[in-house]
C-alpha cells in the first residue's frame, strides 16, 4: 500500500498569509507592513532564486518563509522572528507541509533576526532579499519609514542618530550571496553617497 505524497500548498498559504498581514498588522508599521513582504522581499526572494537556480522543493520552502518571515509583527515588534517561526509550525501543517518542511522554513525565517546568521543558500537567499532594499532607488524613503515606525513603536533616535546608523550599517554590510551583490551593491553604494551628502 503506497502512501500518498503530500505537497504543499505554497498559494493558498502565501493568500492566506497575505490576508493575515492585510487585516491585522498595526497600521502604524509604516516599513514592515504588507508592502514590505509582498512588494519587496517575496519578489526580491523569487528574482534571486531563479538567479541561483533553486527549483522544486527548496523553492518552495523558501518562498513560504519569504511570506511568513514577518508575521509576528502581528503580535508583537520585538523578537517579531520567534513568534513567525511559532506561527509557521502552527499554521503550516494545514498547507500540507511536512514537519521536516517546517523545520527548514522556521530555520530559514530565524537566520533573518538581527543579526543575521545565515548557513545554507536558502537562508542566505532569504537574508539578502530582505535587506534588497539597500540596494533600491527607494531606500532613501523605506529609510525614513523605519524610522519613523520605531518612532511610533518608542524608540528614542533623533534624525541624526538615525542618519549615522543607517550610514554605517550600510558601509559595513555585505550581501550573503555574490548574485545579491551583483544585482545591488552598485545601487547600495549609491545610496551611501547620497547619505554622506546629507
Amino acid at each position: 500500500m503506497s502512501r500518498a505524497i503530500k505537497i504543499p500548498q505554497y498559494e493558498k498559504m502565501r493568500t492566506h498569509v497575505f490576508n493575515k498581514l492585510e487585516n491585522e498588522l498595526d497600521p502604524r508599521l509604516y516599513y514592515h507592513g504588507i508592502q514590505h513582504t509582498r512588494d519587496h522581499v517575496l519578489p526580491a526572494t523569487e528574482h534571486l532564486a531563479y538567479l541561483e537556480n533553486i527549483k522544486g522543493e527548496p523553492l518552495i520552502l523558501l518562498l513560504s518563509a519569504a511570506a511568513l518571515h514577518d508575521i509576528g509583527y502581528i503580535n508583537q515588534y520585538e523578537n517579531n522572528e520567534v513568534i513567525a517561526a511559532s506561527i509557521a509550525a502552527e499554521l503550516l501543517p494545514e498547507f500540507s507541509y511536512t514537519q521536516q518542511q517546517i523545520e527548514v522554513i522556521k530555520a530559514i525565517i530565524m537566520a533573518t533576526a538581527l543579526p543575521q546568521t545565515a548557513n545554507t543558500i536558502l537562508e542566505k537567499v532569504m537574508c539578502d532579499a530582505d535587506f534588497c532594499h539597500f540596494g533600491s532607488n527607494d531606500f532613501i524613503t523605506l529609510s525614513n519609514n523605519l524610522w519613523r515606525e520605531l518612532i511610533e513603536f518608542g524608540y528614542e533616535i533623533s534624525k541624526e542618530q538615525w542618519h549615522k546608523s543607517t550610514l554605517d550599517l550600510l558601509s559595513s554590510h555585505s550581501y550573503w550571496t555574490k548574485t545579491a551583490s551583483i544585482e545591488w551593491d552598485k545601487i547600495k553604494q549609491y545610496n551611501i553617497g547620497k547619505l554622506l551628502l546629507q
